[in-house]
């Protein structure tokens, strides 16, 4: 009978490979060590996994995985940096910008934003009086998180 407290040593032979800093390795060891496989309808382009990739400075294992997922978690830029990109969409300094206007960035531009993700984030957007976006206090959620879901 087999157990799982085997006193017998695992020869090399049999012992699961480690992940190597491949995609093959990554997917490989995500399905071992999870007893699953990796879901195939993820669909990410090959610049963007080899860029990934070189995020760690050697072959990526779990700690590496760990260490590098946590950095995306917590890794928003500078609340300084926010503000400045923002400041760009508010010539006149007031602070705020204009609603609609960043809606419309927000749907057509870059990563773009889907409309519930949009209704999503207006949702805990500070506004002023004229309905405008009062960016300081969103940056400052952004950065600190929602005072709400304390």
């Amino acid at each position: 009978m087999c157990s799982p407290c085997s006193s017998k040593p695992r020869s090399r032979s049999s012992r699961k490979p480690s992940a190597a800093s491949t995609r093959t390795g990554m997917a490989l060891s995500a399905s071992q060590t999870f007893g699953r496989p990796t879901p195939s309808s993820v669909s990410v382009p090959e610049e963007e996994l080899d860029a990934m990739l070189q995020e760690g400075k050697g072959p990526i294992n779990f700690t590496v995985f760990l260490t590098l997922f946590g950095e995306k978690l917590n890794g928003t830029d500078p609340e300084e940096a926010i503000l400045s990109a923002f400041r760009m969409f508010d010539p006149s300094g007031k602070g705020v910008v204009n609603k609609d206007e960043f809606k419309q960035l927000l749907l057509t531009q870059a990563d773009k934003f889907s409309l519930a993700e949009v209704e999503q984030m207006f949702a805990l957007t500070p506004m002023d009086l004229a309905g405008d976006i009062d960016y300081k206090s969103l940056c400052y959620i952004i950065t600190h998180g929602d005072e709400k879901e304390e």
